[in-house]
């Protein structure tokens, strides 16, 4: 079986037995440190300021809806759904927390007057960090080249020189309020903390001053008239301009009435017309004539040629031709005539549309203005809805001086410190336990070591009790010590440990004294390596070993041999051999296996090999390792003996829960 195996066994399930145990075992880290969690908070508490709150209450009504200029203004305007009073208690919460709000309260108040009493008693310290990196800074811009690099960073460089005092009173103003709504009502809550509960009040009831001015000038509504008053002059203006330049158009062209004109022009130019057509017609129809005179003089011919028709007929022909020549030149006249007056007509057309723009112009600002003049007057007569709607949001009550400061809370914060502490020292025994790989009690000892342990002797403290059940536990092991087989007169017992410290020759004077209380001899060897010897140290008592640098002395005897494992040996031999009628019992209390493993070579001399283990101090992979030495060297028998054992339950605990009559029984099952 390995060790891993052995320590498996220790993990055992845990119950409210071994929570008591847990608890009793880790009792004093886990008084102590909820006591310095205790102690620290109270500490804390004392040392930092006093925090005064005072406190406002704000109510926003919002029974109106907010006033919307039409869509006249903007005719491709979109109506917006009207905001909750959710968002409308959020838009005050923003406007109070504005930096601009904080800067008014420190101007009114006096920026140094508001740092020095909002300065904490630990803000020096805490300004530390911020002026060692400035100066850091700055002297890493006074070189060169760490500037450039700094400068290519994007770090800045500090601004050396008195602080601006407006921006830090505003900033601690802004670090110390709070304000919050209350929810599923119309109010808004604001606070602000200060070491002095005199100058949170004033500073307070100045902000709500501040505030209001600010809220007055953000939704004035003379704006919103200043606003309409300015357009309606510029749409005045405009409208002036627009009719100065009709004038102007109208005198440079002469435009009296464009109607009118157009209309005379248009008869003169239809009369035009049907004069050009009656001259083309007249031009027609002597041209028609010429033709048929010229038939007539071709048949004619030369007979009669002068004759007094042919005559007649050629006067007419003269005539004819005088006619057409007449007609078609006043055609050509009146054609020219249409033209110009046709064109007349075209120039009217373009002034007219230009008249026309020039008019609607005038026309649209005209319009324009009378809506403003219109919405000025409806404004105007909705004023003192609107001044009213500046004063919802009023204060429920103003800010009181606190009697008390509302922290540090120095009760709360030492429960917290016991109950913290308390946490944490519980986790710190659990996860001890958990951690633990040592021995504690006779169950994980047997368990873990596969050995027998016949005695639990307790940690004896100036107590008669603890006495009184160790020489009970050393008797009933000297009764099993001497029940154990029969062996060789005297019996040698080889009584040793893992590590120093462990309990040894407690266990082997006590083993002494039960033994000789039963009427046994008993002879014990202590092997003390608190003494170095040269070589040639003088001759020893009893055998006079020269050879070794540390001595083995007999406690009862007065015997002194040398260190060496063969001295050691050979001396139990002679001890044996010399002694056999006059002792029962060599009681060998040889040093920690750690310091002395020579001591394996006297496991065959003996009959009993005693392993002491310290109860909570000895972790079960070193006891495991000594006992697989000591198992090499092929002992008779090997028990354990838990020394220093506390128990883990208090023993006023089983006084008080079992009768009287069973507390033997209880303290065996405790061990």
């Amino acid at each position: 079986m390995t060790h891993q195996n052995a320590e498996i066994g220790t993990r055992r399930t845990f119950g409210l037995r071994e929570h008591v145990q847990v608890l009793s075992r880790h009792a004093g880290k886990i008084i102590l440190i909820p006591l310095v969690g205790f102690v620290t908070a109270l500490a804390i508490s004392f040392s930092v300021s006093e925090v005064y709150v005072a406190e406002a209450r704000l109510l926003v009504q919002l029974s109106r809806e907010p006033f919307r200029l039409s869509a006249v203004l903007n005719p491709n305007a979109v109506n917006t759904v009207p905001r909750s009073a959710e968002d409308e208690l959020r838009t005050e919460v923003e406007i109070f927390k504005s930096p601009v709000v904080a800067q008014k309260l420190a101007d009114r108040l006096g920026p140094e007057y508001v740092v020095e009493n909002m300065t904490w008693r630990w803000d020096w310290l805490k300004k530390i960090p911020a002026e060692v990196k400035d100066r850091v800074l700055i002297t890493l811009y006074d070189w060169g080249p760490t500037a450039r690099l700094l400068g290519s960073l994007g770090v800045e460089r500090p601004i050396s020189g008195p602080p601006d005092w407006r921006t830090v009173a505003a900033g601690k103003i802004l670090d110390n309020i709070e304000v919050g709504t209350i929810l599923k009502t119309d109010i808004f809550v604001v606070s602000l903390a200060a070491p002095d509960g005199d100058f949170a009040a004033l500073a307070l009831n100045t902000m709500l001053e501040a505030y209001f001015d600010h809220h007055s000038d953000l939704r004035q509504p003379r704006r919103a008239l200043e606003v309409l008053a300015e357009e309606a002059e510029r749409l005045r203006e405009a409208v002036d301009d627009a009719q100065r330049q009709l004038h102007d158009f109208k005198r440079e062209h002469g435009i009296a009435s464009l109607d009118d004109q157009k209309s005379v022009l248009v008869r003169r130019i239809d009369t035009i017309e049907a004069e050009v057509s009656n001259a083309r017609v007249a031009a027609i129809s002597g041209q028609k004539g010429i033709q048929a005179i010229e038939r007539q003089l071709s048949a004619l011919g030369n007979t009669t040629l002068g004759g007094s028709v042919y005559s007649e007929l050629q006067k007419r022909l003269a005539l004819e031709r005088a006619e057409v020549a007449a007609a078609e030149a006043r055609a050509e006249a009146l054609s020219v005539q249409l033209a110009q007056e046709r064109a007349t007509l075209a120039m009217l057309d373009a002034r007219e549309a230009e008249l026309n723009s020039l008019t609607m112009q005038v026309d649209i600002r005209r319009q324009a203005l009378d809506a403003f003049v219109k919405k000025q007057f409806e404004m105007q007569t909705a004023e003192s809805f609107d001044t009213q709607k500046l004063a919802n949001v009023r204060p429920v009550e103003p800010a009181q001086v606190p009697p008390f400061p509302s922290k540090p809370r120095k009760a709360l914060n030492a429960i917290l410190g016991l109950v913290i502490g308390g946490i944490i020292a519980l986790t710190i025994a659990y996860l001890s336990e958990y951690m633990r790989r040592t021995l504690i009690t006779r169950q994980e000892a047997e368990e873990v070591l596969r050995r027998q342990v016949p005695a639990v002797l307790r940690w004896e403290k100036p107590s008669k009790r603890a006495s009184r059940l160790n020489e009970l536990e050393f008797r009933r092991f000297a009764e099993a010590l001497e029940g154990n087989g029969e062996s060789a007169s005297p019996r040698c017992v080889l009584i040793t440990s893992a590590v120093s410290g462990e309990g040894r020759s407690f266990a082997a004077h006590g083993l002494a004294a039960a033994l000789r209380a039963r009427g046994k001899s008993v002879l014990v060897l202590s092997v003390r390596t608190d003494q170095t010897f040269d070589s040639d140290c003088p001759e020893s008592k009893g055998s006079g070993s020269q050879s070794s640098t540390n001595v083995i002395s007999d406690s009862e005897s007065d015997v002194v041999v040398g260190r060496g494992a063969e001295l050691l040996r050979d001396h139990v031999r002679s001890l044996r051999r010399d002694h056999a009628a006059e002792l029962d019992y060599i009681l060998v209390d040889a040093p920690d296996m750690n310091r002395y493993p020579e001591q394996q070579t006297l496991v065959p001399e003996t009959s009993d090999v005693i392993f002491v283990i310290e109860a909570g101090r000895t972790s079960s992979m070193t006891a495991w390792n000594e006992l697989e030495a000591i198992d090499s060297a092929k002992p008779t028998r090997v028990v354990v003996v838990l020394n220093k054992w506390r128990p883990a339950i208090p023993e006023w605990i089983y006084a008080r829960l079992k009768p009287p009559g069973r507390r033997d029984d209880v303290r065996q099952a405790r061990n």
